[in-house]
C-alpha cells in the first residue's frame, strides 16, 4: 500500500499542472457530460439502464467465450481459497498486488455507474486491468488447473486471431452461422459503431470499397464545411464555434480535419451545447473573442449518437436575434445540413 501511495503522489504531482491549467474545461465536461444534461444520446439514464448498457459493452469488447474463461478462473480461485481452510488476514490481503488491481477496477466501475452518461468504450481500460488481475488469480491455481487454463487461453487466442483474419468489417448477420461463431469471440466493429452506420449505411458494408467511398464522402463533407469557413472570413486567426453535433460532422471532426488539412489557419474550435441556457448561448455567439473573429457553424443532424443535438432551433433563433447571417450550407450524408454563419460586426 505504501508503494501505491507513493505512486499516487507521483501521479498527482505529474498531472497537477495540466489539471490546474485545464480546470475549467475539465469541470465543464465532467459536470455537463458526466452528471448534467449534456450527456445527450448516451444519457442521462437510470442506474438500471446504465448497468445493462455497460454489461453489453463489456460482452461486446470481451466476447462471451473469453468472459466464460474469466468467470472460470475467478470461480476456480475462489474454490482454491476455500479448500485451503485458511483465510488470509484482511490487512495482508489489502497489501497484495491483486487487491490493488481489483480495487482499481471496482472503483472505476463504481465511478462510471455514478455518472448520468452511458457512454462507449469507457470500460476498456478497466477491462485491461481486470485481465492482469485474472492472470494473478490463475497463477495461484493448482498446477494441473493452471496448465489447463493456459492451454485453453492459448487455443482461444489462436481461434480469435484466425477468425479476425476473416472479419469483413461489416454489420453482423446473426442468421449466418459464421457470424454467430465470430460473435462468440468478439463483436464486429460495425456493431460497435452503430450510430455511424445508422448515419451512413455504407459504413456497415462488408465491401471495403463501399466503406472507403463512405469514408471519403465523410472526409470531403468536413472539408467542405471548412472551405465554407475559409471563404467566409479573411482573418488569419479565427474562432470556430460549432452548435449541434452528429456522428459524421461535429466540433471534434472539424477540429481533426482542420489539423490534418491545415485549413483553419491557427484557429480554435469550440462546441456549444444546444441545451445551453440562452444567456450562455448568447455569450458563446458574440462575434469577437479577445480580438479574434468568430465563425458560427450550426450542424443539424438527424442521426445518433447525439439525438439531443438534433434540435438546433434555439441555435438558429439566437443567431438570428444576434444578427448572424448564413454564408454557406453543406449537405450532410445523413440527410442533415451544416450552416456556416458570419456576423457583420467589425
Amino acid at each position: 500500500m505504501r508503494n501505491v501511495a507513493i505512486a499516487a503522489v507521483v501521479a498527482i504531482a505529474s498531472a497537477a499542472p495540466w489539471w490546474w491549467t485545464q480546470r475549467e474545461p475539465i469541470a465543464d465536461y465532467l459536470l455537463g457530460h458526466g452528471y448534467g444534461d449534456a450527456a445527450t444520446g448516451y444519457g442521462p439514464t437510470g442506474l438500471g439502464e446504465r448497468f445493462f448498457e455497460r454489461l453489453l459493452t463489456v460482452l461486446g469488447a470481451v466476447g462471451p467465450v473469453w468472459l466464460g474463461l474469466a468467470l472460470f478462473i475467478a470461480g476456480a480461485a475462489a474454490v482454491q481459497v476455500r479448500r485451503r481452510h485458511e483465510r488470509p488476514h484482511w490487512r495482508s490481503a489489502l497489501r497484495s498486488g491483486p487487491a490493488v488491481v481489483w480495487f482499481t477496477v471496482g472503483a472505476g466501475a463504481a465511478a462510471l455507474m455514478s455518472t448520468a452518461n452511458i457512454g462507449m468504450y469507457f470500460e476498456l481500460p478497466l477491462i485491461v486491468l481486470a485481465v492482469s488481475g485474472l492472470a494473478t488469480l490463475a497463477a495461484g491455481l493448482p498446477p494441473t488447473t493452471r496448465r489447463r487454463v493456459g492451454a485453453a487461453a492459448t487455443v482461444l487466442a489462436i481461434v480469435s486471431l484466425t477468425l479476425s483474419a476473416f472479419e469483413t468489417g461489416g454489420k453482423r448477420d446473426f442468421s449466418d452461422p459464421a457470424d454467430l461463431v465470430q460473435s462468440a469471440f468478439f463483436v464486429g466493429l460495425a456493431n460497435f459503431q452503430r450510430p455511424v452506420v445508422d448515419a451512413d449505411p455504407r459504413f456497415g458494408s462488408s465491401d471495403n470499397s463501399i466503406r472507403r467511398a463512405a469514408m471519403d464522402d465523410w472526409w470531403d463533407t468536413n472539408l467542405a464545411v471548412l472551405r465554407g469557413v475559409d471563404a467566409a472570413v479573411p482573418e488569419e486567426q479565427i474562432v470556430v464555434t460549432v452548435c449541434g453535433s452528429g456522428p459524421l460532422v461535429s466540433a471534434n471532426t472539424l477540429a481533426l480535419a482542420s489539423e490534418v488539412d491545415g485549413r483553419l489557419r491557427d484557429g480554435e474550435t469550440h462546441w456549444l451545447r444546444t441545451s445551453a441556457p440562452p444567456e450562455e448561448m448568447q455569450v458563446q455567439m458574440q462575434p469577437w473573442v479577445e480580438g479574434l473573429r468568430r465563425v458560427l457553424v450550426i450542424v443539424d443532424s438527424p442521426a445518433e449518437p447525439f439525438p439531443g443535438e438534433t434540435t438546433v432551433d434555439q441555435c438558429h433563433a439566437t443567431a438570428r436575434e444576434l444578427g448572424w447571417s448564413p454564408a454557406a450550407t453543406v449537405e450532410l450524408p445523413d440527410g442533415g445540413a451544416a450552416d456556416v454563419l458570419i456576423h457583420p460586426a467589425r
